[in-house]
């Protein structure tokens, strides 16, 4: 029995030679997963600030776009809002120097030029007011004249309206200036 239990501490015998040969090989497998996390780690983050800056510059981009579309849908307004001016003006031009027209018609005209007008208001539209001196960055002055009462530059008539159009110069309103 005794050497049952001789047999048995023998075989329960820890190899230490075997133990720090695996432990050697375990540390070395650790550094080697650790520089693969580290090296993922510094991958991922290329990545990441890879596709940051790709969102970014997406951004931008429709942000330009956006810019650019605006741009150019405020001259396609500007274009068609130019086109419809001179109509306008010829009918209200025509309404005032219709004398002999009975009020009905007078009536319907002033109502059709009234709905005209509010569209252009409702698409930005204003007309410039003339009044005071002449502003070079609203009106174009046509003629100078020697008018009593009048200082030098002030307006004296208006020769043709000006307009804006959400708040930029569409045209510029054409006036007589005293000298």
């Amino acid at each position: 029995m005794n050497d049952d239990i001789n047999n048995d501490a023998d075989n329960n015998k820890i190899d230490l030679s075997d133990k720090a040969g695996e432990t050697a090989q375990g540390e070395n497998e650790l550094e080697k997963i650790k520089k693969e996390i580290e090296e993922l780690r510094k991958t991922n983050e290329e990545y990441l600030a890879g596709w940051k800056r790709a969102k970014a510059d997406y951004v931008n981009l429709e942000a330009q776009s956006g810019k650019r579309l605006n741009i150019a849908l405020e001259r396609e307004l500007a274009d068609a809002v130019l086109r419809f001016l001179p109509i306008y003006e010829t009918f209200s031009k025509a309404l005032e120097h219709i004398e002999e027209t009975p009020d009905e018609t007078r009536q319907g005209l002033e109502a059709a030029l009234g709905e005209f007008w509010k569209t252009f208001k409702d698409l930005g539209v204003e007309k410039i007011k003339i009044e005071g001196a002449a502003d070079p960055n609203i009106h174009e002055v046509i003629m100078r004249q020697k008018k009593e009462g009048f200082e030098s530059d002030r307006i004296i008539q208006e020769a043709a309206s000006g307009y804006t159009l959400n708040g930029k110069l569409l045209r510029a309103a054409k006036v007589i200036v005293a000298e």
